[in-house]
């Protein structure tokens, strides 16, 4: 990315896991053997083991060692993950609802797109986990930090309502976050919600005088001055023929979407 760029269950049958393969083969033989026939595991050595679409639902896998194991779209719907250690594993689009993850630790581990209502994730270690697309997520499990940066990541990918939609929750959760107010008002300015745009530059703005940062309030009243001005080039038809939303968006590009960097 250049420099003004955003740098800002459906399970099979467990009989359907292979059992060859060089992650497979990087776990316990037996082990894995135990867990497709019964569905109970615990302490088991599982690392690496390739669980793709599992039908793991309610199973017993509490103190399991699961680094690096792949449970894409695994279901595991009540399993009891309690104390299990997850670490660099890949749950993406995991069925988890009602899991049990007490003290499991979830450290790089990829929970995007999985569903995870109901689970309960106390003392869960979630350190640089992927979340992005989760549903259900409890809101105790991620700080308004966090939830600045899942926004970052969907901005990085113009999924701006979805962008728009982690700056809030973490507003909800610090209303103060000056640099959320401001990185969503970027995304809105993506969205053609300009007057929402302008709104939360202002008070991007009022945040960081009140932080005393004046190199950032300095950043939000740009933002906001020449989205009023290339606003009013609109009303006023000096848009080069190319009309206001052309003329806004390359705005957005060109200044707005720097932002990131100076604020993370």
């Amino acid at each position: 990315m250049g420099a003004w760029s955003w740098a800002i269950g459906w399970g099979l049958g467990l009989g359907m896991v292979g059992l060859t393969g060089a992650s497979s083969l990087a776990a316990n033989a037996e082990h894995l053997q135990q867990l497709i026939n019964t569905r109970q595991c615990p302490q088991c050595d599982l690392t690496g083991a390739s669980l793709v679409y599992a039908n793991l639902a309610g199973a017993d896998l509490r103190g399991a060692d699961l680094r690096g194991a792949n449970l894409s779209r695994a279901n595991l719907s009540q399993a009891s993950l309690t104390g299990a250690d997850l670490t660099s594993a890949t749950l993406f689009g995991a069925n988890l609802t009602s899991a049990q993850l007490v003290n499991a630790n979830l450290t790089s581990t990829d929970l995007r797109e999985s569903v995870l209502f109901g689970a309960d994730l106390r003392g869960a270690v979630m350190t640089r986990a992927l979340v992005v697309g989760a549903v259900g997520l409890p809101p105790e499990v991620a700080t308004a930090r966090d939830r600045f940066n899942w926004g970052v990541y969907e901005a990085d990918r113009r999924n701006y309502s979805g962008a728009i939609a982690y700056y809030s929750q973490a507003i909800s959760q610090d209303p103060n976050f000056a640099e959320a107010y401001l990185n969503r008002a970027v995304a809105r300015s993506h969205m053609a919600d300009y007057g929402g745009a302008i709104a939360d530059g202002k008070l991007a703005s009022q945040l960081f005088a009140q932080a005393d940062q004046p190199n950032q309030q300095q950043l939000a009243d740009k933002f906001t001055s020449e989205l009023e001005r290339y606003l009013k080039k609109g009303r006023d038809g000096q848009s080069d023929g190319n009309g206001i939303g052309i003329s806004i968006l390359n705005f957005v590009r060109g200044v707005g979407s720097f932002l990131v960097p100076l604020l993370l």
